[in-house]
């Protein structure tokens, strides 16, 4: 457990993740194992979803893109695009419909969504619910607010997922706890047109000064079943 709550504990603006890992590998998946979710938050959020009772309150476009390159062997390289089209974002839910071109010199390798991309994708959406939840205005081009470190990631892939337009990706965050001041620690699953999947344990601070946030009016109170929510969510 060592290596984990040290990395939990770490200030991203002082740059001392790296010197922080003692290369203790085992102590980091032994603590993977140990630490596991909030099964009881999980199985609400996931009723509700399936069930489409999250709401989106906002839609927009910032005409972001994202591109990975890699190669498993020498000069045979793989590359896919995401280009998203909307991102959609409610409390504790975010939606981008997006996009996807892929390229590949290895044999045998039809296109299909890399696991990868869609876990960069994921930050984002993490991105704009934490926006949401604090009532801050997301502006692609102003300062970054929060910055996210993912601890813990299970990536669930039975079935390729070969669509190449009109995909979405849903991103729900089940648990939302405050550890410290401009601090949280949160869990949230992910899905790619309901075949690619996380479960995912991450750090997130807020790094931006409050001049820097343009934050919305408050809202009007919750009502009893999002305080409910709220509660099983911690």
């Amino acid at each position: 457990m060592q290596l984990a709550l040290a990395i939990s504990q770490i200030d991203p603006q002082h740059n001392d993740l790296l010197s922080s890992n003692d290369g203790r590998v085992t102590a980091l998946i032994d603590a993977s194992r140990v630490c596991e979710f909030d099964s009881a938050a999980l199985d609400i959020a996931l009723a509700e979803y399936e069930a489409g009772d999250f709401q989106f309150r906002r839609q927009f476009e910032d005409n972001s893109s994202q591109n990975l390159s890699f190669n498993v062997m020498p000069s045979r390289h793989v590359n896919e695009s995401l280009t998203p089209n909307q991102y959609s974002v409610g409390r504790r839910i975010a939606r981008v419909v997006f996009n996807r071109d892929y390229e590949t010199e290895m044999e045998k390798s039809p296109s299909h969504m890399v696991f990868l991309s869609a876990l960069v994708q994921w930050q984002k959406l993490i991105y704009l619910v934490m926006c949401e939840e604090h009532e801050i205005v997301y502006n692609p081009n102003g300062k970054e607010i929060f910055k996210i470190w993912p601890t813990d990631v299970r990536c669930c892939l039975p079935v390729l997922v070969t669509d190449e337009e009109s995909l979405h990706q849903d991103t729900v965050i089940f648990k939302h706890e405050s550890v410290a001041k401009n601090k949280w620690h949160i869990e949230a699953f992910s899905t790619v047109n309901s075949r690619l999947g996380f479960l995912a344990r991450a750090s997130v601070y807020k790094i931006a000064s409050d001049s820097a946030d343009q934050s919305r009016p408050r809202r009007p109170r919750q009502s009893e079943a999002a305080r409910r929510w709220n509660d099983a969510s911690g």
